[in-house]
């Protein structure tokens, strides 16, 4: 009936938005709501980031307990969250999506986590869209559509056979090809490369780009998780790797300086951002003032938001989408 009796159970679940506390540290994310005390009510921070520290060492994690966890990557982060689930007894562990934001060094070690568990005698229910992961780590594959047990099938079964449970039917061309009749060029780079604000170990940002995006064409990146896909983007948006430009940048043929958001809006360019919660939307704002926050100038002349011109701008935003 609720998540307390799930974890008397012995189940514990790891959603996408991990319940972790980004301004506390690890040892205190570990035992938030259960912290050791001692003698007077005072936190017992010793004995805890000692406890912290066995428990990672037990899958053999290296994380000072001590560390903030807003100072951990996003795979570090998971594995702390699934630390936390098996510190309630937990014999099943539901995970939600959890390789969508990890790079491919850290989906191993995720995937190599989850098989001592397994081995363990933890069960897993592991939920993913990814087909490719199926075979690396699955016993056994139940798919689901609308609701609903599509199928139950063998991990290295045809992909074919996978995709067939997923959409109802048989896809003789993944991807058809397509006529295509693009327009003039919109956005061009040529040669173009980016610099961090503040230069990251081991990471070598996008450098020797060059590339055209025409009307009416949708042009895909490709690359595997932190291959600078995202910086890229980023960049072109003004933000991110703080719109450092080397290179040429161009919109309908003539030469921009995308060195900031409001320069990038003024060229026409518009981001959705991967970090929904984080940067793409305010959660506990109306979905009305999301809408209009891009154009919050526009509709408040002297500095004071008119509510007419809000509605009107709302009707236009949903307006293109019937």
């Amino acid at each position: 009936n609720n998540p307390r009796e799930a974890q008397a159970a012995g189940i514990a679940t790891i959603f996408q938005e991990l319940d972790l506390v980004p301004s506390l540290d690890v040892a205190a994310n570990l035992f938030l709501g259960r912290e050791l005390m001692r003698p007077g009510g005072l936190l017992d921070v010793p004995a805890m980031r000692r406890e912290a520290k066995r428990r990672l060492e037990a899958i053999e994690l290296a994380i000072d307990p001590a560390r903030l966890v807003a100072d951990l990557s996003i795979g570090q982060r998971q594995v702390v969250a699934i630390v936390k689930a098996l510190s309630y007894a937990s014999r099943v562990l539901i995970m939600d999506e959890p390789t969508a934001a990890l790079t491919v060094g850290e989906v191993e070690r995720l995937f190599d986590i989850m098989r001592k568990l397994a081995a363990t005698g933890v069960g897993i229910v592991y939920i993913s869209h990814r087909l490719e992961e199926v075979p690396e780590i699955a016993d056994r594959v139940t798919v689901m559509r609308d609701g609903r047990v599509a199928g139950v099938t063998e991990p290295h079964a045809p992909q074919a056979e996978l995709v067939r449970l997923l959409v109802g039917r048989s896809l003789d061309e993944l991807y058809p090809a397509r006529a295509r009749s693009a327009g003039k060029t919109l956005l061009s780079l040529k040669d173009a490369s980016f610099r961090l604000a503040r230069e990251s170990a081991g990471w070598q940002p996008p450098s020797g780009i060059s590339l055209e995006v025409k009307e009416g064409e949708i042009v895909g990146l490709a690359g595997i998780m932190g291959a600078g896909r995202t910086e890229l983007l980023s960049a072109l948006y003004g933000t991110g790797l703080a719109g450092r430009w080397q290179g040429e940048v161009a919109v309908d043929g003539k030469p921009v300086k995308l060195d900031s958001i409001d320069a990038a809006r003024k060229a026409g360019i518009a981001f959705v951002t991967d970090d929904r919660r984080g940067s793409g939307l305010m959660l506990r704002m109306a979905v009305g003032l999301n809408l209009v926050m891009s154009v919050i100038r526009r509709i408040s002349p002297a500095g004071l938001m008119s509510p007419r011109r809000q509605a009107e701008a709302v009707r236009q935003s949903f307006g293109q989408f019937d």
